[in-house]
């Protein structure tokens, strides 16, 4: 009998022992269920100690887990906020009008990739990629926070991208490198370097091409209103970009004193944006073609002659004088011609300086721009043949801005 009794004693222990870990797995159910960013700090507390509590009851090796990890509500919001900006831009189609297509490419978007490991930014033609399982990722608080508030900036990043720097539109098209793309450019270098785990990398602060100052000084220290700030107010310090140099910043201010009066010239690599004049002197230039060869050539000869004019030049007399240059008359000898009479035009081939030949001051020379004198010699004796020649007269002249 008393074996009987502690056997019904211990079911109905068994029963309750259940019934109450039944009723706690079910507040932990709730629990994971509004894990996603919906309670505050007190109620966090709560449901670990709920949990905690499931835990202890359970007599199992089976661990519960909690799916409020700052990733996992990321990816729900980046894919909440990508449907909320694609109906967004359906119904807003006049502000679509007032963004040509060029400006078009500079919307900040993002997105995750089909295995949602990734998270892919987009500015401009630029794209910054973050693997969301990486640890070097998750560890980066800052890094999660920012990529957390960014749909905050698409409108204030589509505004500053209308605002462009008058002096420089005029000659060329550029784009804002704002304080928010910086951020995200070092982030992902620094996140990167770590995963193919290079010891101490020389991971230098992209700087000013002209000044050589950092773009955007103290940008780790940067909160959500300094990025706000930076795109809804335009300062001389604003980094911007030319549309054709790769990686080439500057600072507003700096970028506007190195335009001349036609032109910019990029320091770096000294693409011409504009058009480049010179200060070569008057003169003619006058084309013909003979039935003269240049030596390795079958072609007739495409002759040009200079006649260049002297006189009383910034105070200074300055001698008239001549020249005589050879093309072999053929698709790129006929190219050259053309961009020859181009830089011509814009006064690029010759200029005043000190004569090679003389040893002269105040002479009309050679600006750069190299001449075949000779239809025979070789390269020793200014002629031909010269195999290299034709690629480096057009590098010659596009790095006067004739291409």
């Amino acid at each position: 009998m008393a074996r009987k009794k502690n056997q019904k004693a211990q079911q109905k222990q068994n029963k309750k022992t259940q019934k109450n870990i039944k009723q706690l797995e079910s507040e932990d159910e709730e629990v994971d269920s509004q894990a996603d960013g919906k309670s505050d700090s007190g109620d966090k507390k709560k449901k670990a100690t709920q949990k905690q509590k499931v835990n202890s009851k359970k007599k199992s090796n089976d661990t519960l887990n909690l799916s409020s990890s700052k990733i996992e509500i990321l990816k729900k919001k980046i894919k909440r906020t990508m449907s909320n900006l694609s109906e967004k831009a359906n119904n807003d189609e006049m502000e679509a009008e007032k963004i040509d297509s060029t400006i078009q490419d500079n919307v900040i978007t993002y997105e995750l990739d089909p295995s949602e490991n990734e998270i892919t930014i987009k500015i401009q033609k630029r794209s910054y990629k973050f693997n969301t399982t990486s640890q070097y990722v998750k560890e980066n608080n800052s890094l999660i926070d920012f990529i957390d508030k960014i749909e905050e900036y698409f409108d204030l990043m589509k505004k500053k991208e209308l605002r462009k720097v008058p002096e420089v539109q005029k000659l060329t098209n550029h784009y804002q490198f704002t304080a928010l793309e910086y951020y995200l450019m070092k982030a992902f270098d620094e996140i990167d370097a770590k995963e193919k785990k290079i010891d101490n990398p020389h991971l230098e602060d992209e700087k000013c091409c002209i000044c050589q100052f950092e773009l955007y000084d103290g940008i780790k220290d940067y909160k959500p209103d300094d990025f706000k700030n930076q795109l809804s107010n335009d300062q001389d310090s604003d980094a911007i970009g030319l549309i054709d140099c790769d990686g080439h910043y500057f600072h507003k201010e700096c970028l506007k004193m190195m335009i001349q009066s036609t032109y910019i010239k990029c320091p770096i690599c000294s693409k011409i944006y504009g058009v480049m004049t010179g200060d070569q002197p008057d003169g003619d230039m006058t084309i013909e073609v003979t039935k003269s060869k240049c030596e390795g050539y079958k072609c007739n000869t495409i002759v040009i002659n200079y006649n260049m004019h002297g006189g009383n030049i910034n105070g200074k007399y300055v001698p008239s004088t001549w020249r005589t240059a050879y093309l072999p008359d053929n698709d790129e000898g006929r190219e050259v011609r053309d961009l020859l009479k181009i830089a011509f035009d814009r006064k690029l081939i010759f200029t005043i300086g000190r004569s090679v030949t003389t040893g002269l001051d105040n002479q009309i020379v050679w600006n750069g721009i190299h001449h075949k004198t000779n239809t025979h010699g070789g390269a020793a004796y200014f002629g031909y043949p010269d195999p290299t020649y034709f690629n480096r007269v057009k590098q010659e002249l596009a790095l006067k801005g004739v291409r």
